[in-house]
């Protein structure tokens, strides 16, 4: 009864999160020019010759605003990932803590197979290569170095993201997200990929047969992939 609780509070709060941005459909119309950052009229004051006087506030505003311009390009669509819960959903609220939660269990995972890759290591083999190995495993390890990159998905994903979307293509589909924690997101994206890819060097090179290979490779994948499964 208690899981089937917090299941229930947890896929409130994340269609909560998923209604704040669009997730899988973004703006239909693309000739049509649309608004990214909507201003609330605030009654200004007036000098003498009945002129407005801007505030502090209006004038930040406006300064933020010369950033920002009508959205009109192609639509884009947000990855469906734990990752984008951080720069989407209010920081301490249930989608947030979940995803750093996920985020967590990932970079720890990967950071405890990193540390017992190098145990055991010498000075003359600090990475504990084996030696006299099989042809087939040496075939594996190369057939597998191909898989791999082909696998890999964080680091193709994270630098589009900041490559093609810009600060007005987010704020049209998202349009309380911070495109600060938006790029801060996807730089930790690119820097998960980067360390399961090292996991996945270490595993080939200290693999002393064909299964262990596939075995591990799938295993790193998993974790890797534990932003996408969580989401779901």
């Amino acid at each position: 009864m208690s899981a089937l609780k917090f299941r229930s509070i947890y896929s409130a709060s994340i269609d909560s999160a998923e209604s704040q941005c669009d997730f899988s459909n973004a703006p239909q119309s693309q000739s049509t020019s649309r608004r990214v950052v909507e201003t609330v009229p605030e009654t200004a004051a007036e000098n003498s010759d009945g002129t407005k006087i801007d505030s502090f506030d209006d004038q930040k505003e406006h300064k933020a605003n010369e950033h920002v311009k009508d959205y009109g390009g192609d639509p884009i669509k947000l990855p469906e990932s734990t990752h984008s819960l951080f720069f989407t959903a209010s920081p301490g609220s249930l989608p947030f803590v979940f995803a750093l939660g996920i985020a967590a269990l990932s970079i720890g995972c990967l950071a405890l197979a990193f540390i017992n890759a190098l145990d055991g290591g010498t000075a003359l083999n600090p990475f504990n290569v084996p030696e006299n190995i099989s042809s087939s495993t040496r075939g594996a390890q190369y057939i597998s170095i191909f898989v791999v990159l082909l696998m890999e998905e964080e680091i193709p994903t994270g630098l589009a993201q900041m490559r093609l979307i810009t600060y007005g293509a987010l704020r049209s589909v998202c349009p309380k997200a911070s495109y600060n924690k938006f790029l801060a997101c996807n730089i930790f994206r690119v820097l998960m990929g980067y360390l399961f890819l090292v996991n996945v060097l270490l595993v080939l090179v200290q693999a002393e047969d064909v299964l262990t290979i596939f075995y591990d490779v799938l295993a790193l994948q998993f974790v890797q992939q534990l932003d996408d499964i969580g989401f779901r």
